[in-house]
């Protein structure tokens, strides 16, 4: 077979599955791609199946509930083949034996996965042409369904031995962001080219070797460190952290709302602290509005992101807003709470919501989170800066001056009502500092619905002062008349909108101060998720 027929076949591959799989054969050879012969990509398509048999299952030989860690490893694709049980039976996970969370299946079809990979390995090794037209199959290509096309019966769809190689290497290479999500292996792959894709992989292997080991240990955390996971039960195995993220800084919590995001924030944050900005900044530019899929054996969506969420990923900063938002926010009900509640369907949809706005930014998306009432952690003001300074299509842009301004009046009004509810809470109250917590947050929600039922920028402005000013605590300084120049002047005079200066007020008077030590909790993130729960 010629060789550029070789070629236009691997750049012609549309659908990102098997895409992706390409790219996770030849990216080590992503700088002779144009050189590549037919009998090198057989043998790269090979070697990337087999390196994803020997990571299909993993395995730990120490025992649970004795305190000790517990390391798991990968059991060999000999020992697979020679004990097919361990492929698939029941009472695997009471065993320690578990799928790695990279491969796309269910333990209920890891058998009909691992042997049509092995089938596929055989017809490759056997040298049957790249172009012979086979059926595909869900258990290794599951973005696939069986079709009509006009028979009586549903039957497969038909490819080639080449993309359905590809296809297997997708669900089985390790070289994939990936976690235990809702009890399914879920992935995330992006929609690049070729080459991006290469690049991408590339980075993301060198990410995952940095903590690999750490991913695969689990133990019950010490009394100091509760973020992977509860204490282990007695005589029951716990999957690693890998199960939360095969990467490091993969978010530790509700990885099926943060996961995409988060692993934009982990490229930035790693690439940060292990000096390899050119090249993630490289990588996160490719991702900036792609497509990227998050896929189970049983459900595939995708999501995209603008510039703004992959330049705070750039600059190292997108990780902490998601975990901050994730782990330090308090609603309502969780006020009295030293976590967040995470079963309860308004934390859920908080999330939800926060996803959604980092990724669309859009004014639809930042009403719904901002619908959620919580105090915002200090560290998130950038990306609301971020938000309010960046002209999109369905909002301007507002200037620098003004969102400072309305900072400023917003921290003012935040601690005026920390200092009231200080004041009002007696110091002999037991747990004092939750009831202050409480107490602030009332005086919050009054200010906020002060501002919400205002007939115009004025009034509003007007009211929450004057409610303020009964607090006692002050004028309003002198650095916030930007801001209120500017919402009473209105758009049409170079001020700002009516609905812009309540967000910019709301935003601002939930948002912490690092200046102020209120003695707010400051609880560390993902104490008491437990995978196996």
């Amino acid at each position: 077979m010629e060789n550029n027929g070789m070629i236009a076949r691997m750049l012609n591959i549309v659908h990102p599955y098997p895409k992706y799989g390409l790219a996770a054969a030849v990216y080590h050879q992503s700088n002779r791609l144009n050189d590549l012969q037919d009998d090198d990509l057989r043998l790269l398509l090979i070697e990337a199946i087999e390196r994803g048999l020997e990571h299909f299952r993993m395995k730990t030989d120490d025992m649970p509930g004795l305190g000790q860690p517990m390391t798991y490893h990968p059991i060999k694709a000999t020992q697979l083949t020679d004990e097919p049980k361990l492929v698939q039976s029941a009472g695997l996970a009471a065993r320690g034996v578990f799928l790695f969370p990279t491969i796309v299946t269910t333990d209920g079809d890891a058998k009909g996965t691992y042997d049509n990979a092995s089938t596929i390995l055989k017809d490759l090794k056997s040298g049957r042409g790249l172009d012979t037209a086979i059926d595909l199959s869900r258990s290794y290509a599951p973005t696939t369904a069986k079709i009509n096309n006009g028979k009586r019966s549903q039957s497969p769809p038909r490819s080639t031995l080449f993309e359905a190689a590809c296809s297997v290497i997708t669900t089985l290479t390790p070289v994939k962001p990936a976690a235990w999500i809702n009890q399914r292996n879920t992935v995330i792959l992006p929609d690049l080219e070729i080459e991006q894709l290469c690049g991408f992989i590339e980075l993301f292997e060198k990410m995952a070797a940095t903590e690999n080991i750490e991913l695969l240990a689990s133990s019950a955390p010490k009394s100091t460190d509760t973020r992977r996971a509860k204490p282990e039960k007695k005589s029951e195995f716990q999957r690693p952290p890998m199960f939360h993220g095969n990467y490091p800084y993969a978010p530790q919590r509700d990885a099926a709302t943060f996961g995409p995001v988060g692993l934009l924030g982990a490229i930035g944050y790693w690439a940060h602290r292990y000096n390899q900005l050119p090249w993630a900044d490289k990588v996160l530019s490719d991702l900036a509005g792609r497509p990227l899929y998050i896929i189970s054996y049983d459900s595939i969506s995708q999501v995209h992101f603008s510039h703004h969420v992959t330049d705070l990923a750039r600059e190292g900063k997108l990780s902490e807003i998601v975990n901050k938002l994730a782990y330090e926010t308090r609603l309502g009900e969780e006020i009295d709470e030293d976590r967040p509640l995470w079963s309860d369907p308004k934390r859920q949809l908080f999330h939800l919501a926060t996803s959604r706005f980092l990724q669309l930014f859009t004014l639809p998306a930042f009403r719904d989170f901002l619908a959620m009432r919580t105090a915002y952690p200090a560290e998130t003001q950038i990306l609301f800066e971020r938000y309010f300074m960046n002209e999109a299509s369905d909002r301007p842009l507002i200037d620098r001056s003004i969102v400072e301004a309305a900072g400023v009046l917003g921290q003012w009004l935040n601690r005026v009502a920390y200092f009231a509810a200080y004041a009002d809470v007696s110091e002999k109250k037991a747990d004092r500092d939750k009831e202050v917590r409480k107490a602030k947050a009332k005086i919050i929600v009054t200010f906020e619905s002060v501002a919400m039922s205002a007939r115009d920028p004025l009034a509003m402005i007007s009211q929450v002062i004057s409610q303020a000013g009964r607090l006692g605590q002050g004028d309003v300084p002198d650095e916030a008349k930007p801001f209120l120049d500017a919402a009473m002047i209105g758009p049409a005079n170079g001020g700002i909108t009516a609905e812009q200066a309540r967000h910019l007020l709301m935003v601002y008077m939930r948002l912490r101060s690092s200046a102020t030590k209120d003695k707010e909790s400051d609880i560390s993130p993902a104490s008491d998720y437990d995978l196996n729960g």
